[in-house]
């Protein structure tokens, strides 16, 4: 079972996360990165992809890309109505 999604936070809580935000398409977490060879990826050409590891719900595909912080929180309460 996966983690609930990140909790809804305020543009100013995320004043020095930069700009675009790239964040785990299922979960919201920001801290997602490349595919690792233990993880199925291939070294040197994982960092290359687009494709990315969430190392909070294990999700492992394209992350999202949001152009602003608040664009972001607006994903955030997206995903936090969609879990009910």
């Amino acid at each position: 079972m996966r983690p609930a999604p990140m909790p809804v936070v305020s543009v100013a809580e995320l004043e020095g996360i930069p700009e675009p935000v790239t964040a785990c398409a299922e979960c919201g977490f920001l801290g997602v990165r490349a595919v690792s060879a233990g993880e199925g990826g291939i070294p040197g050409v994982s960092e290359l992809m687009s494709e990315r590891h969430c190392p909070r719900c294990g999700y492992q595909g394209l992350p999202i890309e949001l152009r602003t912080r608040a664009e972001y929180v607006e994903f955030l309460r997206e995903l936090a109505d969609d879990a009910g």
